[in-house]
Parts: structure tokens; sequence; C-alpha cells
């Protein structure tokens, strides 16, 4: 209770708006940072997939291991 009583709400205020302005200013870069590597691995993916369509039978057992594993993990870290 003391740091609310010495402390100014305007400083309290100007704190959050901080850390909210980092928070709005770093999301954008980083959605644009997912969408071009899902780009970069699906693109990959389908070159892959046109020019060796035997990778395919590689390619979807990985990907199903991956995702098993994915939720797994997240099940785990709960």
């Amino acid at each position: 209770m003391q740091f609310f009583e010495s402390t100014p709400v305007g400083r309290i205020l100007n704190r959050f708006s901080k850390d909210m302005n980092s928070i709005e200013s770093a999301i954008p870069v980083s959605f644009k940072d997912l969408v071009y590597c899902m780009t970069d691995g699906i693109t990959t993916a389908i070159v892959i997939s046109v020019t060796t369509p035997l990778a395919l039978t590689v390619l979807l057992p990985i990907a199903v291991l991956y995702i098993l594993i994915q939720v797994e993990y997240l099940h785990m870290s709960d």
C-alpha cells in the first residue's frame, strides 16, 4: 500500500502506457515474421512435392508426428 501512497498516479499510468506501447509495436512485427515463415515453409513443401512426389511419403508422416509432439508438449506444459 505504501507504494501507491508514495507514487503519483501519473507515474503509474505512464508505466502502463509504456508497456502497452512496447506490446503494440512488437506484435505486428512478430506476426509479419510468422506469416513470412509459414509462407516459406508451405512454398518449399509445394516445390519439393511437385518436383519429387515421392517426398510426400516422408513429408506427411513427419508433419503428423510434429503435430502429435506439439499437442503432447502443450498438454504437459500446463
